[in-house]
């Protein structure tokens, strides 16, 4: 009996591993296909590219300073409220993205969704201890803090 519950648990966190994963992908599409988009909307709305930078800096700087306080919320309240509400914020900054046509506002709502983007790093790595054990979002969000800065920074000339 115990050795059926031991194995249906290894299941399970596997299974949590394998979401986890995926919802890594899908938000790594909203950061890494950033400039498959640049030159179409550089070449139709005529925006500089040094204004598509701009969004995508806005993008990563929002998704990697709110690594940190992701991490003590995904700690407080656990990965699934974490992923459901960055689910919601991911969604909102691509569809509020499409709607204006102005580089501000354009802005703003990429970066609503690297808010998102942020807050969704912090809540798979606990799934397959279903944060019960171990809390570690506050360190894996300051980690990431560490990592995800050194892009922007290193890219500049």
């Amino acid at each position: 009996m115990e050795q059926t519950t031991l194995s249906s648990q290894r299941t399970a966190r596997w299974l949590l591993l394998g979401a986890a994963f995926c919802v890594m992908m899908v938000i790594s599409i909203y950061q890494y296909s950033w400039f498959l988009f640049a030159d179409r909307i550089h070449r139709e709305l005529g925006w500089s590219l040094a204004s598509l930078g701009l969004i995508y800096t806005i993008f990563h700087y929002t998704s990697t300073l709110i690594l940190p306080f992701s991490g003590y919320l995904a700690d407080s309240y656990g990965p699934r409220t974490i992923a459901m509400g960055a689910a919601i914020l991911v969604g909102a900054g691509l569809v509020l993205c499409a709607l204006f046509t102005s580089p501000w506002a354009f802005r703003v709502c990429y970066g609503l969704g690297g808010v998102g983007g942020g807050y969704s790093m912090a809540s798979p790595p606990q799934w397959p201890s279903n944060g019960s054990q171990r809390r570690g979002g506050w360190p894996l969000g300051l980690w990431s803090l560490d990592s995800g800065q050194e892009q922007p920074s290193s890219t500049w000339e």
